[in-house]
């Protein structure tokens, strides 16, 4: 049986200082340095993309905190279409998440991109990119 799991946090540093991350004028791919978990090699630190090793229902969720703008905008993105968005505009160090069940095909590509202008935040792993195959197909 195929096993799938993957979690990775934005910054790979375990200090408790806050670091950002700016798109500036063009969408940026977020690469979520510190993996956590990556059972299957789906994941990929140095591109910020998900592949997945196996057709099959998915669970991906993502996690942000916005940056020093006080607003925070990103989507993940399934083979480069929007699946669905995170948004934050209470200000400083406020977070949001969204997740859902995905049906993917064996080598279909996920990534997490912000949004041109935008800032997203990170210390101790608060802004995450996680997933985990719920059954194969």
């Amino acid at each position: 049986k195929s096993r799938v799991a993957f979690a990775a946090a934005l910054i790979n540093n375990s200090t408790n200082q806050w670091t950002t991350v700016e798109a500036g004028g063009t969408d940026k791919t977020l690469e979520f340095k510190k993996v956590i978990t990556n059972i299957g090699n789906g994941y990929d630190p140095a591109t910020g993309y998900f592949t997945a090793p196996v057709k099959g229902l998915y669970y991906i969720q993502v996690t942000g905190v916005a940056g020093p703008n006080g607003e925070l905008n990103a989507g993940m993105k399934k083979n480069g279409v929007t699946i669905f968005a995170i948004y934050q505009k209470a200000g400083t160090q406020a977070g949001a998440s969204n997740g859902v069940t995905l049906a993917l095909e064996q080598g279909d590509r996920l990534c997490v991109q912000l949004w041109a202008g935008q800032t997203i935040a990170d210390q101790g792993r608060l802004s995450t990119f996680t997933g985990f195959l719920i059954f194969p197909m």
